[in-house]
């Protein structure tokens, strides 16, 4: 996996530094009458400062333009497990 596609983008993100970049799930707050869903690209500075965002009617064009844009940030994948590094289990028997 090196890109985020309509498999994975509901579990990975692109992330640099204190920047990450989601796409996430939304719909339009107008009150009329039900609409299609709509996908943010978004960019978060630590987790919680909304940098920058940009909306889409269609999955496709939110996920090329993620690509495009964000594609040499790295890639990361919230549901792969983490490495066995640190933790309390490494230094117990020390």
């Amino acid at each position: 996996m090196n890109a985020m596609d309509k498999d994975n983008w509901d579990h990975c993100h692109y992330a640099t530094g204190p920047l990450k970049c989601i796409l996430s799930l939304g719909g339009d707050e107008s009150g009329q009458a039900p609409t299609s869903p709509l996908f943010f690209v978004t960019v978060l500075k630590d987790d919680a400062h909304e940098v920058f965002q940009k909306q889409f009617s269609r999955e496709e064009k939110a996920l090329n333009f993620m690509n495009e844009r964000y594609g040499h940030w790295d890639l990361i994948d919230t549901q792969a497990p983490l490495e066995e590094e640190g933790g309390c289990g490494s230094c117990a028997n020390k």
